[in-house]
């Protein structure tokens, strides 16, 4: 018989044993590499941070010089300059550091890139590249000045009015939510008044509601939790997708929209536009067509104004009344309410701007606002000479547009001007870009462009002016409309009371002193901007000590576009602006009340009663009465004296006379015209209205080369007859070239066409062989 005996393993064998032992080793080297390896990786963290310092350190030490002299002082260099201190010792390396510089593009501009090598052969690196240009403290105090009130401190162009929202905000309805039909609500974003979009995690669809016809942003009150009480969510919708952009506070919603322009040869797909304190995807960018030589683009901002100082608007929260213009009801968003987020005066202020403009040559950029439109021949805005356009006694370049509400506050026995949201929509507010110019054609350019192309471009300040006590209410929507001719100039002369004067013209116009450069001085002038199709400009303005009047209104004086001087501060600043008080004041200092009459006298005829009534704060009738009685204007008539005929000059007694140009400088080459004598008789300058300049001067010399085409020049012959064609042209003065050269050489030479080369270089003329 045969058994089967089991025979059981007890315990664990050698092999088993083996495999554990290596399963755990290969862990723990593992655990070693991967901590040698955060050990190495710190390491290499903590010196590239350090190489990172070194950089940043060099930058800032380039950007600190604050003086103009330091700043021209850097040395360009086409090569790297190594640092001194080199090498610089780090905490796990030692370090190299070299930069190179170079202009970017222009003189006012530098390239700067910093480089910081380590390790052997210098193998590691970091490299910082910036560009640098130098800002003019002055320049800097004038602009944030120009957002300040008074004495007051400069307030937030936001004002509490609203706030951004993206896709991280908790208040947040959504982002790219899809335009959906929903409920018989179907539509496109920019055309369609409501439109129905799908809310996240199957949250259904939400209604939002056009700001304005032909809009792209939409709003909505209710619908969704996030939406809190009082809050007017605000969505940008375009190519079927909507998305939360902005909360506003205020009750209102406003935007600004137009078009922008470009014969820069550059395009608009790097252009964007924004506003001031918004994100700078916020606006609107619609699609870029070309016609003509111009490209154009739609653009659409919004901002947030407030309802607490105006009458109860009609849009609701579902719908009714979407797209008037107004507040929402008090339901929606009540007085309490937007007093609750303590929301400023008018709401938002600032700037709508471009970014993204070329500023290096070749294919630098400039933007074109009304004020560039002005003759280029006479107007003090515009830069007598030089590659800079504007003259900045008046004002500085910019590449945005303004838009803030001056209201008036006695403070004592002095008037502020305090800052306020704009509180108003606007279209048609369009810009204009063009290929920067060069030399004496720079200030043409903006004139030239946008004349030949025919479009409406407004001012760069869009300003609202409001008396001591009037509200500042919401105001239907403006669109801008202007004449595409030379835009008008209107000066004057500013003579006492100017302490922080302020001059306007309300929304159509823009005005600017002639102390841009030095605030801490009065000025002695003024420019007033308004377009082409203008006849009169009301110009607005107040000092500290005029008007002296409490509560505070700004005095106006009614001047005629394109005229000889007049409109004088302080003189001929005598009536009352309407947009506070409906009384007006004489020419003689005394208070008419709303539609009385009062019979004046011009000094064109003293013997002849002028009736001048006042409507709504502002006196009708002829400008140049100004005089009580016959007897007071035949008085201040005798032997009177006239005003200067350029900007700031000393009044011209009667009897003497002055000598005055028609042009402030020509090209080199060209003589200036000959003095005009302007005599003063009785306030009456006689001689040519044009010659409104105290002197003219000629531009500095430029040399030309000739050019020549088709022609064959190969032997002597030709060669006599191309010479013969060039100074029979005028090119050259006979007998420069020699003809039996091949090459010939001129310098100082000034023809009349060309290429521009600098005075006193030599040039060569290649000649066909």
């Amino acid at each position: 018989m045969n058994y089967l005996t089991s025979k059981k393993q007890l315990g664990i064998g050698l092999i088993e044993v083996l495999i554990a032992t290596v399963v755990i080793a290969i862990g723990l080297l593992a655990v070693a590499s991967l901590q040698g390896g955060f050990l190495n990786s710190s390491g290499n963290s903590k010196t590239r941070s350090e190489a990172l310092v070194l950089a940043e350190q060099k930058i800032e030490e380039l950007r600190n010089n604050i003086t103009l002299a330091q700043y021209d002082a850097i040395p360009n260099s086409a090569v790297a300059v190594a640092d001194a201190g080199n090498p610089i010792a780090g905490s796990n390396a030692s370090f190299t550091r070299s930069w190179v510089i170079d202009e970017g593009g222009t003189a006012e501009r530098k390239n700067i890139s910093v480089s910081v090598s380590w390790g052997n052969g210098a193998d590691e690196k970091v490299n910082i590249v910036t560009e640098m240009t130098f800002v003019n403290p002055a320049k800097s105090a004038f602009i944030a000045s120009e957002s300040s009130s008074g004495t007051s401190a400069v307030p937030s162009p936001r004002q509490n009015a609203s706030e951004d929202v993206d896709a991280a905000s908790e208040s947040v309805v959504g982002t790219n939510l899809d335009i959906v039909e929903d409920a018989g609500v179907t539509g496109t974003a920019g055309t369609s008044s409501d439109l129905a979009v799908d809310l996240p995690d199957n949250g259904g669809t939400l209604i939002v509601y056009q700001v304005a016809p032909g809009s792209h942003f939409y709003t909505a009150t209710i619908g969704v939790a996030s939406i809190e009480p009082g809050v007017i969510a605000v969505f940008l919708c375009n190519s079927g997708v909507c998305s939360h952009i902005q909360n506003h506070f205020g009750g209102v919603v406003h935007r600004i929209k137009g078009t922008v322009y470009s014969t820069s040869g550059n395009g608009l797909s790097n252009i964007l536009v924004a506003w001031t304190s918004s994100d700078v995807h916020a606006c609107y960018k619609g699609s870029i067509t070309s016609s003509g030589g111009v490209d154009s683009m739609p653009y659409e901002c919004v901002n947030a104004g407030n309802c607490n100082t105006s009458a109860a608007g009609t849009r609701t929260s579902s719908g009714a009344h979407a797209i008037d213009t107004g507040c929402f009801v008090d339901a929606v968003v009540s007085d309490d309410q937007i007093n609750e987020r303590n929301v400023g005066p008018g709401g938002e202020f600032g700037d709508v701007g471009l970014l993204g403009l070329d500023y290096q040559s070749p294919g630098q950029e400039q933007v074109c606002f009304l004020e560039d439109t002005t003759d280029p021949a006479t107007s003090p805005l515009l830069n007598t000479s030089g590659n800079d356009v504007l003259n900045e006694n008046y004002l500085f370049a910019v590449t945005k547009r303004l838009y803030i509400t001056r209201k008036l506050k006695r403070n004592g026995s002095n008037n502020d001007h305090k800052s306020e949201g704009i509180n108003r929509s606007y279209t048609n507010h369009n810009f204009f870009i063009v290929a920067r110019g060069s030399g004496a054609t720079a200030k043409e350019k903006c004139n030239t462009e946008v004349i030949a192309n025919s479009k409406q471009i407004a001012p760069r300040d869009i300003s609202r002016a409001l008396n001591d006590g009037t509200a500042n209410v919401v105001t239907a929507e403006a669109a801008y409309s202007g004449g595409t001719a030379t835009a008008h100039t209107l000066t004057g002369n500013v003579t006492g009371s100017a302490t922080k004067l302020r001059l306007f013209i309300p929304e159509t116009g823009a005005c600017y002193l002639n102390n841009a450069l030095d605030k801490t001085t009065d000025a002695t002038g003024y420019a007033c901007v308004v377009s082409s199709s203008v006849a009169n400009a009301e110009i607005i303005g107040s000092s500290n000590q005029h008007k002296n009047v409490d509560p505070s209104v700004f005095a106006s004086c009614t001047k005629t576009a394109n005229t000889t001087p007049g409109c004088h501060w302080l003189s001929d600043f005598t009536n009352s602006y309407g947009g506070g008080s409906s009384s007006c004041t004489t020419p003689w200092g005394t208070e008419l009340a709303d539609a009385a009459s009062v019979d004046a006298y011009s000094a064109s005829d003293c013997s002849t009663a002028i009736s001048r009534t006042c409507s709504s704060g502002t006196l009708g009738g002829d400008s140049s009465a100004i005089y009580e009685t016959s007897a007071a204007c035949v008085s201040a008539t005798a032997n009177a004296s006239c005003s200067s005929p350029w900007i700031g000059g000393p009044d011209i007694t009667h009897g003497n006379s002055v000598n005055a140009f028609t042009a402030s400088s020509v090209i080199f080459g060209a003589t200036c015209p000959g003095a005009v004598t302007r005599t003063c008789n009785n306030g009456a300058l006689s001689g040519d209205v044009n010659a409104v300049f105290q002197s003219c001067t000629v531009d500095a010399a430029l040399c030309f080369v000739p050019t020549i085409d088709g022609d064959n020049t190969s032997n002597a012959t030709q060669l006599a007859a191309v010479i013969s064609k060039i100074e029979a042209e005028d090119l050259v003065a006979a007998g420069t070239l020699n003809a039996s050269l091949p090459n010939q050489k001129v310098a100082n030479q000034n023809p009349a066409g060309g290429i521009g080369v600098t005075c006193g270089s030599t040039v060569t003329f290649d000649y066909k062989q």
